[in-house]
């Protein structure tokens, strides 16, 4: 398994937070385009990135479908 895939993991241990990733992602595109970063820290910080994106995508389909099967719930009782 890779450092990253690592990394993935025990961040999902501790407690996830939607918010504190999306600005993690952000300062990481910022130090992609900056272009100080070796090609190997680049590729470090893309494959995280990528691995935050699923995360933050994994999690919004989630809460769409929570969302979802709430609002079809209030529908139901709304025709008794």
């Amino acid at each position: 398994m890779s450092k990253t895939a690592n990394q993935v993991k025990s961040r999902k241990k501790t407690k996830w937070n939607y918010e504190q990733t999306v600005s993690n992602l952000e300062i990481i595109v910022q130090q992609i385009e900056s272009g100080d970063l070796t090609l190997e820290e680049v590729f470090d910080k893309f494959a995280w990135a990528v691995a935050a994106l699923q995360e933050c995508e994994d999690f919004l389909s989630q809460k769409t479908s929570q969302m979802n099967l709430l609002i079809e719930t209030l529908e139901d009782e709304s025709d008794f």
